[in-house]
């Protein structure tokens, strides 16, 4: 069940995403910016962290992984809320509620076994390495403490970036803002 679930996120995440886009707009404009600010938060973390990724070659402890241990999926999280809070409608209470509520689920449905997996392999494949890392740095909510050391341990591997298609999610980011900032403005 665990591996059903880490292989339907992405594309639950896609067309839960759709269908965001295209059946809702964003009501608030003082909502919307603040929701776009935390998906350009979230979006900036998972391009920080996908440029410290050398999936099953080293241990990424560098960069954010210095304070967090899944900043990618920290920034899902900021990506999702960010969605959530744009599309919050003041207006409709009910509606923003049962929004917040399914985005919340399907993330905790999908992301804690993913994490949990995740970890048990990074373990079976790094042996005591990762479990002392993994006993100083939190799982998914960063420890700011950390900040400096992840800042001053970040060389990131820009190229990273295209083999882990994290620019493909920067596009529809930068899209979906451009699209719900047109349909707030009134004209879509």
């Amino acid at each position: 069940m665990t591996e059903l679930l880490r292989r339907l996120r992405v594309p639950v995440s896609v067309l839960g995403g759709a269908a965001l886009v295209l059946g809702l707009k964003p009501a608030a404009p003082c909502a919307f910016c603040g929701g776009l600010v935390a998906m350009l938060g979230g979006e900036a973390l998972r391009l920080w962290a996908a440029a410290h990724i050398r999936k099953d070659k080293a241990l990424a402890a560098t960069g954010p992984y210095a304070m967090v241990r899944n900043p990618l999926y920290l920034g899902s999280a900021l990506l999702a809320g960010g969605a959530c809070l744009a599309l919050t409608d003041p207006a409709r209470p009910l509606r923003s509620l049962a929004l917040w509520a399914a985005v919340s689920l399907l993330f905790s449905w999908f992301y804690a076994p993913t994490i949990r997996s995740e970890e048990a392999h990074l373990a079976r494949l790094f042996g005591p390495g990762f479990e002392r890392y993994a006993s100083r740095v939190p799982a998914l909510l960063p420890d700011p403490r950390l900040l400096g050391e992840a800042v001053r341990t970040s060389r990131a591997d820009w190229a990273s970036l295209r083999r882990n298609r994290e620019l493909t999610t920067l596009a529809a980011v930068v899209a979906l803002a451009v699209w719900w900032g047109h349909r707030l403005m009134g004209e879509g």
